[in-house]
């Protein structure tokens, strides 16, 4: 029997609009990794991100004028801020790539990564799959040019262990994929497939 509290998304966030990762399998081998959309999108981001963080020194040292906001205490803070939010961002990207949910039948276990650690869990400990449907709204901004309300669905999908542990696969507002995708989970796996709004 699952404890009540599992009966809850597990992420607080608003969730995504967008599709991030995708269910692929080799052979034996089923794991939630990065849509080519995803990857192209972050890829260039980081890029063009990490070539304005490159510019920003040159800028300020060739820089006629002398900028003092650039080059003062407040300035400095500024960039640090900066670079750990692209610090933050190249961490994340790398974890999606390197740390893909990962079901692995011939072996029988569940990790996180591309090859089993000593976190890895047993297929067979799976209690269950969830699916959690949650409505978002964000209110309109109150300034000039403010836009309309925004409002949609987004889809939670975890895996339950027995032990009530879970974990969550992915999250975005495309409920039929993420349907497909937990009917071929829960078939591979032959567990049932939870549908719960919120």
């Amino acid at each position: 029997m699952l404890k009540e509290s599992l009966d809850e998304p597990i992420s607080d966030n608003t969730g995504s609009e967008t599709r991030s990762l995708q269910l692929k399998s080799d052979s034996s081998v089923w794991k939630f990794v990065p849509t080519i959309k995803h990857l192209l999108t972050s890829l260039f981001l980081l890029i063009f991100f990490g070539l304005f963080l490159f510019m920003i020194p040159i800028f300020t040292i060739f820089n006629t004028n002398g900028i003092s906001g650039l080059t003062g205490l407040l300035g400095s803070l500024f960039y640090l801020a900066v670079v750990a939010v692209y610090i933050v961002m190249l961490l994340e990207f790398w974890d999606e790539i390197t740390k893909p949910p990962t079901f692995d039948t011939d072996l029988g276990l569940f990790y996180f990564g591309n090859k089993p650690n000593n976190k890895a869990l047993k297929l067979d400990d799976i209690a269950c799959l969830q699916i959690f449907r949650k409505y978002i709204h964000i209110p309109p901004l109150t300034y000039e040019g403010q836009y309309d309300d925004i409002s949609y669905y987004c889809y939670e999908f975890n895996v339950v262990f027995k032990s009530g542990t879970r974990f969550n696969l992915i999250e975005h507002d495309q409920e039929e994929i993420i349907k497909q995708e937990a009917e071929q989970l829960a078939n591979l796996l032959k567990v049932e497939c939870r549908y719960t709004d919120c």
